[in-house]
C-alpha cells in the first residue's frame, strides 16, 4: 500500500466527522427531498449488496434544483454539474450527488442515471473515513484508492496540494484506479439494466460511425497515434441528434476489466478492499504480476483524457507482453 509522506505525524488525526461538516451533512440530508420518482432505488442498492458494497446517502437532484442545494451545501462547489459531471461524491460530507437529466432518461431510460448513481455510491463505498487537520485544512487523506496529495514546507510542516483550474482530481494521486473501479461498477450495472433496444441502438450508431471492433463489444476511440484507445460499449449512452456519448472514467474500466481478466481475483480483491485492509494492500501485489512498474504507473495518472488514454495504453502493452 502506498506510504504517506514522513512528515504526516506532524498532522492530527480526528476521531470523528468535525462539527462543521456534521452539521452541513445533516442540513442537506433534513432539508433536501431527494427526486427518486421514477427510478428503482431497491434495484441499485441491491446491485450494490451483491458486491459487498455499502450504499451510503445519496441524492438526486434535477437542475432546477441546483440554487436550493448551492445553500444548504455552504461550502462546496456543485455548480461544476453538466452533461458531461453527472454526479459527486462530497467525500468530507459523505454524501453522493447525482444530477438527473430528463433528456437523456427519455433516450436511454432511467437504468441510465441509476448507472451514474453507482459510480457515485462505488466511491462512497469505503471504510476509510478518518478525518485528519493539515495545517488550516480538515479533509480525508484517502479516498477509496486514492490518496491526498501532501507537499512541505520550507520549516517541514505538511500542507494540502490545491486543485488546478477545473480538475478536481488534480490534488489526488490514484485517480485513474478509483475512477476505473466506480466506472467498471456503472458498466456492469448498465449491462444488466439498459434496455436491449437502447443497447442494440448504440451498437448500431457506432457501426454507422465505424467505432466498434469486430468483436461488436469495444469502440475504436481516436486516430493520432499514441492518443487512440477502446472504450466498452455498454459505457456509451445516446445524446441528442443520434449521436452517441463516452467519458473519461470509461477509458480506465475498459483497461482495468483487461488486468481483471488477466489477473482473475483482482476484480473480487477491488470490491473487497473497500472495506478490508489487506485486500486494500494485496492490490499492487496482483497489478505487479502482470509487469513489475505497472502499479506505480497507473497511480501517477493525471484526470484526462489524453492521460487516460496513455496509461490504458500502457496497461495494453503490459499485458501483451506478459
Amino acid at each position: 500500500m502506498e506510504q504517506l509522506p514522513q512528515k504526516i505525524n506532524k498532522a492530527e488525526h480526528l476521531a470523528e466527522m468535525p462539527a462543521f461538516f456534521e452539521h452541513v451533512r445533516e442540513n442537506v440530508l433534513n432539508n433536501f427531498e431527494s427526486r427518486t420518482e421514477g427510478l428503482d432505488i431497491e434495484r441499485i442498492n441491491g446491485f450494490m449488496r451483491e458486491r459487498g458494497l455499502n450504499s451510503g446517502d445519496i441524492i438526486f437532484f434535477y437542475d432546477e434544483d441546483l440554487p436550493k442545494l448551492k445553500e444548504l451545501f455552504v461550502f462546496s462547489d456543485i455548480g461544476i454539474f453538466s452533461e458531461s459531471y453527472p454526479g459527486k461524491y462530497f467525500t468530507e460530507l459523505d454524501i453522493v450527488l447525482v444530477r438527473r437529466d430528463r433528456e437523456s432518461e427519455k433516450l436511454n431510460g432511467s437504468a441510465i442515471s441509476e448507472g451514474n448513481a453507482v459510480h457515485e455510491m462505488a466511491h462512497s463505498a469505503n471504510s476509510f473515513k478518518e478525518y485528519t487537520a493539515v495545517q488550516q485544512d480538515v479533509t480525508r487523506l484517502r479516498h477509496g484508492f486514492t490518496t491526498k496529495k501532501i507537499s512541505q514546507k520550507s520549516d517541514g510542516s505538511p500542507f494540502l496540494v490545491k486543485a488546478e483550474g477545473q480538475d478536481p482530481c488534480a490534488a489526488w494521486r490514484g485517480v485513474f484506479l478509483e475512477e476505473a473501479f466506480a466506472e467498471m461498477c456503472r458498466g456492469e450495472y448498465l449491462d444488466a439494466y439498459i434496455l436491449p433496444e437502447t443497447q442494440e441502438e448504440i451498437a448500431e450508431l457506432a457501426d454507422m460511425r465505424m467505432l466498434t471492433l469486430r468483436d461488436k463489444n469495444e469502440i475504436s476511440f481516436g486516430r493520432e497515434k499514441g492518443k487512440i484507445c477502446r472504450i466498452g460499449l455498454k459505457y456509451a449512452s445516446l445524446t441528442q441528434g443520434d449521436s452517441i456519448s463516452i467519458n473519461i472514467p470509461s477509458i480506465g474500466a475498459t483497461a482495468l476489466e483487461k488486468l481483471c481478466k488477466k489477473v482473475p481475483e483482482l476484480r473480487q480483491c477491488l470490491m473487497k478492499a473497500r472495506t478490508d485492509i489487506e485486500s486494500l494492500r494485496e492490490i499492487p501485489k496482483l497489478i505487479e504480476k502482470v509487469k513489475p512498474g505497472l502499479y506505480g504507473e497507473i497511480q501517477k495518472c493525471g484526470y484526462s483524457q489524453d492521460e487516460f488514454i496513455r496509461v490504458q495504453n500502457i496497461i495494453k502493452e503490459a499485458i501483451q507482453s506478459s
